[in-house]
């Protein structure tokens, strides 16, 4: 009698930047063997995987989604301009800037993995060379351009979070830089005839977010409802701001007392008047003379 094969796929976690797998029989997606691996379970299963997207040729690859770091970070750029007399600096805003940086490690099992491996991450370290075109081996005719998709968290907010690609709703933009840096201590490779193969690989990039729609506010509503991860919504209700924060303060939340029709009329009349006097006093400050 045949022995069965239970179905297992190797555990990984990541601890201190490394990628530590071990053996472990739980219920994993059959396969004709009874076996599954881990990184293969991320992407069919779990469809966590990281696409990059060289925009100019089409060409693609990913890696199963084994995050060591991420960060989604968000700087308002503002021009001042001194005025003489005044203290403060007139402050023009300019634009805002996202840039991502990730990090992750990829790993292998067997010399085929990691041959696979090393082909992708030579793939996408290619990609970050321009397009030549023309007569002229020199003539650049464009540049390294990226479409990145990583769940809905590097993705376009109108867009499926799970069931788009990564040309349908991956986020344009530049990688400033790639850095590959495989395992080589304690014998965590492999030795084969064209050299050595990392068992496991460490890649990290900053990814600069080049906008493609439109963003901002619209009086009191954000022009992408679901920005920037695809859920939620950023209509902001005055009135529901004013009964959490009497809620907060220990009432009962009742705002009846303002919600009145004349009363909200009167409080728009109010906010317009405010936002007048504040652009005539910026005015008038960028404007005037300082006689000393």
């Amino acid at each position: 009698m045949a022995k069965e094969n239970k179905p297992y796929k190797r555990k990984c976690r990541v601890i201190n930047g490394r990628v530590h797998c071990d053996d472990t029989t739980i219920a994993a997606p059959p396969t004709s063997t009874g076996y599954v691996d881990a990184p293969d379970f991320l992407a069919s299963s779990k469809r966590m995987t990281i696409n990059f997207e060289h925009v100019l040729t089409g060409n693609q690859v990913f890696f199963p989604a084994f995050l060591t770091q991420f960060s989604d970070a968000w700087s308002s750029d503002w021009e001042d301009t001194s005025v003489y007399g005044r203290m403060d600096d007139i402050r023009t805003f300019r634009r805002t800037r996202r840039r991502i940086s990730l990090a992750w490690s990829v790993v292998a099992a067997s010399e085929d993995e990691a041959a696979h491996n090393l082909e992708a991450c030579s793939r996408l370290i290619s990609m970050l060379y321009p397009t030549y075109g023309g007569d002229s081996a020199s003539t650049i005719s464009g540049g390294p351009l990226f479409k990145l998709k990583f769940a809905n968290l590097i993705s376009d907010p109108t867009k499926p979070s799970w069931g788009a690609s990564v040309t349908e709703a991956g986020l344009v933009g530049t990688i400033e830089g790639i850095t590959y840096e495989p395992e080589l201590e304690g014998q965590n490779f492999f030795i084969v005839e064209d050299g050595l193969l990392a068992k496991q690989v460490n890649l990290s990039c900053e990814f600069t977010v080049l906008h493609t729609k439109p963003v901002g506010w619209r009086e009191n509503s954000f022009r992408q409802e679901k920005y920037p991860y695809g859920v939620g919504g950023h209509g902001v209700d005055e009135e529901d701001l004013r009964r959490v924060a009497k809620k907060a303060a220990g009432g009962d939340g009742n705002t009846d007392t303002i919600s009145s029709p004349e009363a909200r009329d009167e409080k728009e009349r109010t906010k317009e008047n405010n936002k007048s006097d504040i652009q005539r006093g910026i005015s008038g400050a960028a404007g005037s003379e300082v006689l000393s």
